[in-house]
């Protein structure tokens, strides 16, 4: 009866230790992946953190290359042009009335193209968006596609303004001048509406165009200078810890919203 009763604690035992070491085992197990959980939750935010770093440092080095282009058309094209304009106006008249007319019109032309060269250098030029803010810049901006004579654009502005710093602003109106370029070259609209809304905690813009718009399902399937215009657009929304939807229907327009926190 005695061996029988230590062969039953010996099985009890036994299986009390297997228990345990299951029981470690699993905990084990379960502490490495919560581990690994955690491992690569980390590594996610630190991948985000430095493609976020990069899209920075990209966005900076556009920037500076708009700067400068800026400079180079302010002060050596402007410079030329108007050299050129000058010579112009001096030559000694009287001369066939012909020849005059087509200096006339020569000299208007270069008139006209130093001012789109003033408005593009403007439109550039990083220093020009934080000395006059976003919502001045916006409207040169319209003015400047207006003149095309090819849209009707209605401007709104709403609640009341709130400025953000510099870099904000300069995002924004990348974004602006991005989509507005997108409608220009590719959408076949004739109307564009643009509306800056100033909320408390937010500022909500608002594009929208009348053109031939496009399937959104294809944005990120298919690359061409449709699609690179609007990937450019929720990078820069993602520097501004922004909210971006992209709503379009083929023959039925496109509309842009980015909300952007204060």
């Amino acid at each position: 009866m005695q061996p029988q009763k230590e062969i039953i604690l010996f099985i009890v035992a036994t299986t009390f230790l297997l228990f345990i070491l299951l029981s470690f085992i699993v905990t084990i197990l379960f502490l490495n992946k919560q581990q690994q959980h955690g491992f690569v939750k980390e590594l996610e935010l630190v991948k985000a953190g430095f493609e976020k770093d990069l899209l920075q440092a990209q966005m900076d080095v556009q920037e500076q290359t708009f700067q400068h282009i800026s400079l180079e058309l302010h002060d050596n094209v402007s410079h030329f042009l108007s050299l050129a304009k000058l010579q112009l106006t001096t030559l000694k008249k009287p001369m066939p009335d012909e020849l005059l007319e087509k200096m006339d019109t020569t000299t208007q032309l270069i008139t006209n193209s130093l001012d789109e060269i003033r408005n593009i250098s403007k439109s550039l030029n990083t220093e020009n968006i934080k000395s006059i803010g976003l919502v001045k810049t916006v409207q040169q901006q319209i003015e400047q596609i207006k003149k095309l004579g090819q849209f009707t654009i209605n401007f709104t502005l709403s609640g009341k303004i709130c400025y953000l710093d510099d870099q904000k602003e300069i995002i924004l109106f990348r974004i602006v001048q991005e989509s507005l370029n997108n409608i220009v070259r590719h959408s076949k609209a004739s109307l564009i509406q643009v509306q800056l809304h100033y909320e408390v905690e937010k500022l909500v813009l608002s594009i929208h165009d009348n053109g031939i718009g496009f399937n959104v399902e294809n944005l990120h399937q298919k690359e061409n200078c449709h699609s690179v215009g609007l990937k450019n657009i929720i990078k820069r929304s993602s520097l501004l810890n922004a909210t971006h939807k992209i709503t379009s229907t083929p023959g039925k327009g496109t509309t842009i919203i980015i909300i952007t926190p204060f």
